[in-house]
């Protein structure tokens, strides 16, 4: 076999190695009372101000399948607000609780609102600590974003918060052993066939 021969089979073993990819996971969710939940704390300036947040009623049915490089986005949990001449400020605390992959995944966020005209609310919610990433085990890592949320609606009415699952890969860093011994592998055969070409051309 000759040098090309070689070097090419060890071109496709790497690429081979490069695209191994882990199988899909499957997301189920735990909505019980000890497991999900979502609270919020409101600070009121004004007249008849109130803050309700619920989880999503189809939060228990939520069970799928996730790849790797997938992204899918869940009905979380609902936030009503209530002003009629007020401004008010909210502090959320919630927790995303899973059966399978076994994780509890927090997050919290600060709100602000105003309301207009006694009818309409302008508000916005912003998540400053989002989950943490979750290690899978097999090379990749499940990360949960929540919604942040802005906009103007009727006093009492319903927003939706989201949560958004996306799996992806750990960041190439060190080779892996198996890569590092194709390349010496290759180091040495070029090595080798170097040298005895050159003792060719000697004699």
């Amino acid at each position: 076999m000759n040098l090309k021969k070689v070097l090419a089979l060890l071109a496709f073993a790497s690429l081979s190695i490069g695209q191994v990819h882990a199988d899909p996971i499957t997301i189920d969710i735990d909505p019980t009372a000890d497991g999900s939940s979502v609270e919020a704390d409101l600070e009121c300036h004004g007249f008849d101000c109130k803050v309700k947040v619920t989880l999503a009623e189809t939060l228990e049915d939520e069970f799928f399948s996730l790849a790797e490089g997938e992204s899918i986005e869940i009905d979380f949990f609902d936030i009503q607000v209530w002003a009629r001449f007020a401004i008010g400020e909210v502090s959320i605390k919630a927790i995303l609780a899973l059966v399978t992959p076994d994780a509890i995944l927090g997050g919290s966020g600060d709100g602000a609102f105003g309301s207009i005209f006694g009818r309409f609310v302008a508000g916005a919610l912003h998540w400053e600590n989002q989950p943490k990433a979750v290690d899978l085990g097999d090379g990749t890592f499940l990360q949960v974003t929540f919604q942040d949320l802005v906009g103007v609606t009727k006093s009492g009415e319903k927003n939706t918060v989201h949560a958004t699952f996306h799996r992806f890969s750990a960041p190439v860093g060190v080779p892996e052993p198996a890569m590092v011994g194709l390349l010496g592998m290759g180091l040495i055969l070029m090595a080798f066939y170097g040298r005895r070409n050159r003792s060719v051309v000697r004699r």
